[in-house]
C-alpha cells in the first residue's frame, strides 16, 4: 500500500521515439530511466509504427529499473501519472494502456499529464540533494517539441505556472532544431532536413526569434 508519510508519483513519457519512466517523493526527483531507439537513424527521422513496437518492448524493464532506481517498492506508489498528449498516438497508445493497467493494479489514481506543460513544468521538479533555486516568474519558455513548438508567455497564478499566452512559432523554432542538430552531430533526431527545406521555402530568419523574444521581454520589463 501507498506510503502515507510521502507521495510517490510514477511518471510514464511515450509521446514520441524515448520510454521514459521517473519517481518523484514530495516533488523531488529519485529516479530517471529513459531507453532511446536508434532505429529511427538510419530513416532521417522518427517512423511511428517503429516506435510504437520499440515502446512495447521497452516500457516494463524502463518501469522496473525507475522504481529499483528510486529504491522503493511499487506498493509505495501513490499515483501513476502518463503523457497524454500531444504526441504520435500509438506511441501515446502504448503509454497510456500501461499506466492504466499498472495504476489500476495497485488500486491508486492516474493522473494524465500534457506533454507542452509538462516541458514548462519540468523546470520546477528538484533534484534529489540539489538546492538550486527554482526560476523566478513571470519568464519567457522556448518549447521546442516538434510539430508544437511555441514562445510561452509564464505568468503568476499563486504559486502555479499559467499559460497566459502560447505563441505557435514551429517555422522559426525549427531554425534552432538545425542549428543544434548540426552543431552535436545529430540529423536524424528531429529530421531536420526535412524542416531546413521548410525554413527555406518560408524564408524566416533566426533573427525573428530575437525579436519576438525581446518584444515580449519588454512587454514584461524583462529586458533593458
Amino acid at each position: 500500500m501507498a506510503d502515507d508519510k510521502h507521495i510517490y508519483i510514477l511518471g510514464i513519457e511515450s509521446s514520441c521515439d524515448d520510454t521514459s519512466a521517473a519517481v518523484l517523493r514530495d516533488g523531488v526527483l529519485l529516479s530517471n530511466v529513459t531507453a532511446s531507439q536508434e532505429i529511427h537513424r538510419s530513416y532521417g527521422g522518427v517512423v511511428p509504427e517503429l516506435a510504437s513496437r520499440a515502446h512495447q518492448q521497452n516500457v516494463v524493464p524502463v518501469v522496473d529499473q525507475a522504481v529499483k532506481r528510486a529504491g522503493i517498492s511499487k506498493e509505495q506508489l501513490s499515483a501513476v501519472a502518463f503523457t497524454r498528449g500531444p504526441g504520435l498516438m500509438g506511441s501515446l497508445l502504448v503509454g497510456v494502456s500501461f499506466a492504466k493497467g499498472f495504476a489500476r493494479s495497485l488500486g491508486i489514481p492516474l493522473i494524465d499529464v500534457n506533454h507542452l506543460q509538462g516541458h514548462v513544468l519540468a523546470h520546477f521538479i528538484r533534484e534529489d540533494g540539489s538546492d538550486a533555486p527554482l526560476p523566478p516568474l513571470p519568464f519567457l519558455c522556448l518549447l521546442v517539441s516538434g510539430g508544437n513548438s511555441h514562445l510561452v508567455d509564464i505568468g503568476r497564478a499563486d504559486g502555479l505556472v499559467s499559460f497566459l499566452r502560447a505563441f505557435r512559432v514551429g517555422v522559426i523554432a525549427a531554425h534552432l532544431q538545425i542549428f543544434i542538430a548540426e552543431f552535436f552531430g545529430d540529423e536524424f533526431r528531429y529530421g531536420c532536413h526535412s524542416k531546413l527545406r521548410e525554413v527555406e521555402r518560408v524564408g524566416t530568419h533566426i533573427s525573428d526569434v530575437t525579436c519576438f523574444v525581446e518584444l515580449l521581454g519588454h512587454h514584461h520589463g524583462l529586458t533593458q
